[in-house]
């Protein structure tokens, strides 16, 4: 088998687990329809008995694929189960697309990852929210367009009638779609285009208006709010696009998911550094253009409405991201900071929507699966990573204390200190999130302990001290001395909890550092001797 075929295979095998961890993952929630949901299962109904009513307010593209659903299953809820659907697809959907794109199968798993790191598009599939069918929409545009382009078109049309802010791939696909002159590439742009205008036409005729989405009050002379209210909401995308924390700036005591970013600022960063320096990342000059212009548009389209809204804002955050892959390419040392600073929107989606969609902790195994498989990719790649590290601190005067092998108890502690604080910072951050989801203070160290142990051990045989030959007697080894740390861990915890009244968290942080010399030492002495 070929080397490309090799590849693909193995690429495959990776989407196919962060496939079944989201499947796994949704299975941690129930449906809670509310809102704009009555709308969108409502246009099915409709449909599936055969009549268009289009004075149901909202837009009803994505609704479609739910029809057959309703026809066998009668289900009161079939609109949202096909949206899980759709959010189990997204995974493969994104590797198809960065490799369509860019034509690399690393970039399609970093994109394919990055998304299934993102809750609030595809587990807001709960409340009948359409955001996982129009990002895939907006991915199978992106993956037809090259081989396919009409069937682009109609993907986009449909991704346009469940957010018009789609129309920001345009510039992007009349780049990628094939043909010599620019009137051979637009053709598609009229099924794009012309079926969301029918739409709109068919609608007008119909009930004399037509609906901003579910918004039945604001027609197109209502969206205008003045030149104030522009010049906030333009500021207010600013802040939303380098930020995690925000606020609903017309009342913040309305702030919710909508007015947060839904992936890093990082990959915000990252895109817009691509697109300013398009000589360092793109061969095509075009497409950085296209992205700059699409990612403008997709935003800027926002701005006239009465507020931000990042669920409004998706499909230029789609673009920035698309731009920043070859960047992350190019410097995979940024992939495991993209990664950690995408672990915030799951801390903060659970807290937004634990008691509405009834969630439990089995939607952390996505995270947890994404940081096993990072976790495997630095080990498989260490030599190149350890290289881009050196090479940055080369020339430094205490060289020798960072690279090379640990020659001497100093060194050696000055690693462990590095490495036993890292560990520390790891199980301190999951002793920290098993508190938040109810488990006992001795449950909670026990699993924390654990992922603290395996991160420890790797890093001491990578870093700190020289693996010996005798693998089982280490492993042995290392086994008993952190089943003795952990137990010191735990008297002390329960001493200072249970005897001293000291807080959980002040009482673990006392534990982990009174501990930290036990580790280092016992494996100095015990394990790794010459």
């Amino acid at each position: 088998m070929s080397s490309a075929k090799t590849s693909l295979l193995g690429s495959l095998g990776i989407v196919l687990v962060l496939t079944v961890a989201v499947a796994l993952g949704l299975t941690g929630g129930h449906s809670f329809p509310e809102g704009d949901f009555g709308y969108y299962q409502a246009f099915v109904a409709s449909l599936a008995r055969g009549r268009v009513d289009l004075s149901i307010p909202g837009f009803h593209g994505s609704d479609l694929f739910a029809v057959p659903w309703f026809w066998l299953s009668a289900s009161p809820v079939a609109q949202i189960h096909v949206l899980l659907v759709w959010a189990c697809l997204l995974p493969l959907l994104g590797f198809l697309a960065g490799r369509a794109l860019y034509r690399s199968n690393r970039d399609g798993i970093l994109l394919a990852v990055i998304l299934a790191m993102m809750p609030f598009i595809s587990f807001v599939a709960f409340r009948g929210w359409t955001g996982p069918a129009y990002w895939g929409l907006m991915l199978l545009s992106l993956i037809l367009i090259r081989r396919l382009p009409m069937l682009a078109g109609l993907s986009l049309a449909l991704a346009i009638l469940t957010k018009p802010f789609a129309v920001a791939l345009i510039p992007l696909l009349l780049v990628l779609a094939p043909g010599k002159s620019l009137l051979r590439r637009a053709g598609w742009l009229v099924i794009a285009l012309g079926l969301p205008a029918l739409y709109v036409l068919w609608q007008y005729l119909t009930i004399q208006q037509v609906y901003m989405g579910v918004h039945t009050d604001i027609g197109l002379a209502g969206l205008w709010l003045g030149w104030e209210r522009l010049f906030l909401n333009a500021t207010h995308a600013f802040q939303m696009l380098f930020s995690v924390h925000n606020y609903f700036y017309p009342d913040p005591c309305l702030t919710g998911a909508g007015n947060m970013l839904h992936t890093t600022p990082i990959l915000i960063f990252l895109g817009l550094f691509a697109l300013l320096t398009p000589s360092m990342f793109f061969q095509n000059k075009w497409v950085p253009i296209a992205l700059l212009l699409g990612a403008v548009g997709g935003i800027v389209l926002n701005v006239p409405l009465d507020h931000m809204d990042h669920f409004y804002m998706e499909a230029g955050v789609l673009l920035l991201i698309l731009a920043a892959l070859p960047v992350l390419r190019k410097h995979p040392l940024w992939i495991p900071f993209v990664l950690l600073t995408l672990h915030f929107q799951w801390f903060y989606f659970y807290r937004e929507f634990r008691s509405s969609f009834q969630l439990t902790p089995a939607i952390f195994v996505v995270p947890a699966v994404v940081d096993a498989l990072c976790l495997f990719w630095i080990l498989f790649s260490a030599p190149r990573i350890w290289t881009a590290i050196r090479s940055f601190f080369r020339g430094f005067r205490y060289e020798h204390w960072v690279f090379g092998p640990a020659r001497g108890t100093r060194i050696q502690f000055f690693r462990y200190f590095f490495v036993g604080g890292s560990s520390a910072v790891v199980d301190f951050c999951v002793y920290v999130t098993l508190l938040s989801l109810d488990t006992h203070y001795l449950l909670a160290q026990l699993g924390a302990y654990c992922i603290g142990f395996i991160w420890n051990y790797l890093f001491s045989i990578l870093w700190v001290f020289e693996s010996s030959k005798n693998f089982v007697r280490e492993v042995a080894a290392t086994f008993v001395i952190t089943m003795l740390g952990l137990l010191w861990t735990e008297l002390l915890l329960y001493g200072m909890v249970d005897f001293f009244d000291l807080g959980e968290i002040t009482a673990k942080i006392i534990a982990t550092a009174i501990v930290l010399f036990w580790n280092f030492g016992a494996r100095k002495v015990f394990v790794f001797r010459k």
